[in-house]
């Protein structure tokens, strides 16, 4: 209790009086919910409502089809662990459940875990891996457990409702599912009633809890779901009343969280991409059912998509910015990228008109976002693609800023189709230990510089910050021989007192960073640059380092002017913390990261020469031609 009244005070502190009204309105309307919800809940439907979809049984055939066998055998094999009470999440241990399932069940006490359970994105695997292979075991598995999970939650009671985020994710995939079970055939699951209830309970309490509080991923996602509920079942009384209220919702924190170049305000890449694949697909439903959005809220999933695209690069990953980790359960569609899931077949061919072809940035050696505050480099293409981006970013752009990290003017780089220089992502773990969540947030745990040793911009303990850094992307260039980028940011600790500038050019195997730092007086600096854990130091001289990837060469030379800096390698260190990579945000593995650091007088240039690609050659000859091809 104690926790949550300081969390409440230091963002009514920073927000003021929205916020506080926002969470009086909700614990309003809260109230109003458990008042009316008896009388709500009891209500059974008498027949099966009319279902408006993506799809009916007349396009299966088609759908089916039309979906690569990899992608099918993929779901199918998901399906299967399904089908036997298997389930893993997040990179953690794979846990079996005997007998029934237990829907509290949180494994090591990752309450991720059990939203990952409890969003059951798993019930389109099984209702989808029936069309593909014709087994009634996948369509009796997800009635078997979507009974059970009715059976063990009444409505609004227990841990599975306390989280309206997880309410809503949840819901979006019933919907899903129930789609999936009504083109099963003529004769219709008799369970179909009991699950429509379930799904107006769930659509009953997601409106009575609506998160204005949370003005960020979660009060978007929460009013798109329940925009999607009315649009499938448009006769639902419930949803009747507050369509347009929910509608207004969702156009107002469209137009106020995706910024005018199509970048979420969170600065996230993980939840921008969740949100472009969520809204693209209303978008297109409201297309199918002759209920378009409103034009301006169109025009920004789509500019949404090109970000997604801008952000992927040859091996399907895709850079991460703030909060985000390489997989999540809400990520199920990505127009940008067709192959990310087989759901995306299911939207039909229209899908590709949210992005033209002739508009996609994966086919553009450069691509900047100036709203955003970023610039994508690429070269090349497979095995030889070059893919390099910065952020110039703010802190962040939403009111509620819990997903930021500390990574003005950090960048990523891929060469020669592989990872070299990442971005270590966010680690979340469950047992009450605050370091690592702060380490993954702080300035030391990005590809930037930190000043005197304080962060760029101030974190607090409630998620949050009202004390930023402030950056900006100043110039954008391709001379044909070459891609050059520059952004600048001022740290919120050293206002007034240094500025950092940071300007790459890049070229096919080489990359130019060349950092100043303006000021006056002697400093304490680190540049940290993490590398990606398959990239391993095998020489360290003063003012250098080769690295081996993939049986190829990564070397890196610095020149600074002033003297004072000495480099240094750190793995896997827990005190301080440094040196890790999170492949999950439930699994962190130790990562090799170069450190230059020093004291010294300011002002003071910096260049670093990286040079990657070619063949490893472990004598020093090979080095010295290494670091020679990287300064022509």
């Amino acid at each position: 209790m104690l926790d949550r009244m300081l969390t409440f005070a230091g963002k009514a502190q920073k927000r003021g009086w929205t916020y506080v009204h926002a969470v009086s309105s909700y614990q309003a309307r809260r109230l109003r919910y458990r008042i009316e919800a008896s009388r709500a809940n009891s209500v059974v439907a008498r027949s099966l409502p009319v279902l408006d979809f993506h799809f009916s049984s007349d396009d299966l055939p088609r759908i089916v089809t039309s979906i690569p066998d990899e992608l099918k055998q993929q779901t199918t094999r998901e399906a299967d662990a399904v089908a036997e009470h298997r389930f893993q999440f997040r990179g953690l241990p794979e846990v079996c459940f005997p007998g029934a399932v237990d829907w509290n069940a949180r494994p090591e006490g990752n309450l991720s875990w059990s939203w990952d359970l409890n969003r059951q994105r798993y019930f389109l695997a099984l209702g989808t891996a029936y069309f593909y292979t014709g087994e009634a075991k996948y369509h009796a598995t997800l009635i078997d457990l979507w009974s059970s999970w009715i059976a063990a939650n009444p409505a609004a009671e227990g841990l599975n409702w306390q989280s309206p985020f997880e309410v809503a994710a949840r819901l979006r995939n019933w919907t899903w599912a129930y789609a999936l079970l009504s083109a099963s055939g003529p004769t219709l699951p008799a369970e179909l009633p009991v699950f429509y209830r379930a799904m107006e309970q769930h659509a009953r309490f997601l409106f009575a809890h609506l998160e204005h509080h949370w003005p960020n991923n979660h009060l978007l996602l929460e009013a798109k779901t329940l925009h999607e509920f009315w649009l499938a079942f448009p006769e639902n009384r419930a949803a009747r009343k507050w369509k347009a209220e929910v509608a207004g919702i969702l156009e107002d924190q469209v137009l106020a969280q995706v910024l005018p170049d199509g970048v979420h305000g969170e600065l996230c890449s993980m939840y921008h991409q969740i949100i472009a694949g969520e809204l693209g697909e209303l978008m297109l439903l409201g297309w199918k059912l002759g209920q378009p959005l409103p034009a301006r809220v169109e025009e920004r999933i789509g500019k949404m998509t090109g970000f997604s695209a801008a952000l992927l690069r040859a091996d399907g990953s895709s850079a991460l910015l703030g909060d985000s980790s390489p997989e999540d359960t809400c990520h199920r569609f990505d127009f940008a990228n067709r192959g990310h899931s087989d759901l995306n077949y299911w939207l039909g061919s229209a899908s590709s008109a949210i992005l033209p072809l002739d508009e996609l940035p994966v086919s553009r050696r450069l691509t900047s976002f100036p709203d955003g505050g970023y610039a994508m480099a690429r070269l090349g293409s497979g095995d030889h693609e070059t893919h390099l981006t910065l952020d110039c970013g703010r802190f962040s752009a939403c009111a509620s800023a819990n997903h930021a990290h500390c990574d003005a003017l950090s960048f990523e780089l891929h060469g020669a189709g592989q990872p070299l220089i990442v971005d270590p992502g966010f680690y979340f773990p469950w047992d009450g230990d605050p370091a690592w969540t702060r380490y993954f947030r702080s300035t030391a745990a990005h590809n930037t510089l930190a000043i005197d040793g304080n962060e760029q911009s101030i974190l607090s303990d409630d998620w949050d910050s009202s004390r930023t850094a402030r950056t900006r992307l100043v110039e954008t260039l391709d001379t044909g021989n070459s891609i050059f980028f520059s952004g600048e940011s001022i740290p919120f600790s050293e206002r007034g007192q240094a500025v950092h500038r940071r300007e790459m050019t890049l070229r096919q195997g080489q990359l130019l960073l060349r950092d100043s730092l303006r000021g006056s007086g002697q400093h304490s600096v680190q540049w940290f640059f993490h590398l990606a854990p398959r990239v391993h130091v095998r020489t360290l001289s003063a003012n250098s380092f080769s690295a081996d990837f993939a049986g190829r060469h990564f070397g890196c030379e610095y020149l600074a002017s002033r003297p004072g800096t000495a480099i240094e390698v750190i793995k896997g260190a827990h005190c301080p913390l440094q040196g890790w990579v999170a492949e999950t945000s439930s699994r962190v593995v130790p990562a090799e990261v170069v450190i230059v650091s020093g004291r010294v007088e300011l002002p003071i240039e910096i260049e670093f020469r990286f040079c990657f690609g070619a063949t490893s050659k472990p004598d020093q000859a090979a080095e010295q031609e290494a670091v020679a091809n990287a300064q022509r």
